[in-house]
């Protein structure tokens, strides 16, 4: 087998451990699902802003971190789940810098001399990534 396809039995894998966990820990099940969806989400938003361009082994790895972590905090106790919520964004933040930012450092001074690297800023030049972090925090908080 390549290495492909062996990353994509292990997924399988551990997203069957993960569907087992949501069985025996019913308390966390939503959050964890949750905390899944999000990462991928956020990594969704990157790809399409072009940060990053991967090919499907790169992406497949990342998502399989991703997964190992949600299957990782599923075994806390469920006095903890705030914990769990609260460094949701941290996780977050370990995947993207995982990645080998250095073997992008081409695409990145081509978007600043283009200005595609803009796009990633609002109007009043704050960071959407930061403030979309900040927003599901106080989202996470009302739990």
């Amino acid at each position: 087998m390549n290495e492909l396809k062996q990353i994509k039995i292990e997924m399988r894998t551990i997203r069957r451990s993960l569907d087992n966990c949501y069985v025996e820990n019913n308390a966390l099940m939503a959050l964890v699902e949750t905390q899944h969806l999000e990462i991928r989400e956020i990594i969704g938003d990157l790809l399409n802003f072009k940060i990053f361009e991967m090919n499907e082994l790169e992406q497949i790895k990342i998502e399989m971190r991703a997964i190992r972590r949600s299957l990782d905090n599923c075994c806390v106790e469920n006095n903890a789940h705030m914990a769990l919520v609260q460094t949701q964004h941290i996780e977050i933040r370990e995947i993207i810098d995982d990645f080998d930012m250095q073997s992008h450092k081409t695409w990145f001074k081509k978007g600043i001399d283009d200005g595609t690297i803009k796009q990633l800023t609002n109007l009043n030049g704050s960071s959407m990534l930061k403030d979309s972090k900040k927003n599901k925090l106080n989202n996470n908080n009302k739990y």
